[in-house]
C-alpha cells in the first residue's frame, strides 16, 4: 500500500532520499527512529478514525436505505391494492388511473 501511495504523490526513489538525507541532517541518527516511531503511530490513529467514520456512514446509509425500502413496499402495496380495486369496480368514486 506504501507504494500505491508513493506513486499516487509521484514521489521518485532519488526524492525520498533526499528527504531521509534531509531528516538525517536535521534531527541527527538518535532521533529519526523516535520520530519514525510517532509518525507511524500517527499513521495508525488516522487509518482508526478514516476506519469508524467510514463505518458510521455505512450503519446510517444501511439504515436510510432500509427505511426507504420499506416505504416504496407500503407505496406499491397500495398501488397493488388501488389496481386490484379499479379491476373490480371497488373504486367508481375515485378517478385513480395507475
Amino acid at each position: 500500500m506504501s507504494l500505491y501511495i508513493l506513486l499516487f504523490l509521484n514521489i521518485s526513489s532519488s526524492e525520498i532520499f533526499i528527504v531521509i538525507a534531509v531528516a538525517f541532517l536535521i534531527f541527527g541518527p538518535q532521533r529519526i527512529p523516535e520520530i519514525a516511531r510517532k509518525a507511524g503511530k500517527i499513521m495508525k490513529e488516522i487509518k482508526k478514525v478514516t476506519r469508524d467514520i467510514t463505518k458510521e456512514f455505512d450503519d446510517e446509509s444501511g439504515a436510510l436505505k432500509k427505511e426507504v425500502k420499506e416505504i416504496s413496499d407500503g407505496i406499491n402495496s397500495i398501488k397493488k391494492d388501488l389496481s386490484q380495486k379499479e379491476v373490480f369496480g371497488d373504486n367508481k368514486d375515485l378517478n385513480i388511473k395507475l
